[in-house]
């Protein structure tokens, strides 16, 4: 759980770096965010990882086009669309919040085309 209370707090840092003009830094503080979401790997914070995977992608994706490494990701965009598919399968009535970002990530990952992930 430490890891996914450090991952929020860095995410955290990142967007007041990205509001100072300063992309770079939050860029590199983003990718080390998420390395800390995707290692965390006990059952208990596995969901609520994914669930900040999926929302914060935006950001990642963001930075990484800002810095000039715009296929940087990849990954995490295909990650948080299958959450996001996941989840609006399990609870229908989540369509509605999650559609926005299906429709996004979807578009993102058709403008990379394939390639190699990070």
């Amino acid at each position: 759980m430490r890891s996914l209370w450090n991952a929020q707090q860095q995410i955290g840092v990142a967007r007041r770096l990205r509001r100072e003009g300063r992309r770079m830094d939050a860029f590199r503080i983003v990718v080390e965010a998420f390395a800390l979401l995707r290692s965390a790997d006990l059952e208990v914070a596995k969901p609520a990882a994914s669930t900040i995977m999926a929302f914060d992608t935006v950001l990642l994706d963001e930075l990484a086009r800002s810095v000039g490494h715009s296929d940087a990701a990849r990954e995490e965009l295909a990650e948080a669309l299958r959450f996001c598919e996941e989840a609006t399968s399990a609870s229908p009535r989540l369509q509605p919040q999650l559609q926005q970002y299906i429709d996004w990530y979807r578009y993102r990952l058709s403008e990379l085309g394939p390639g190699a992930v990070h």
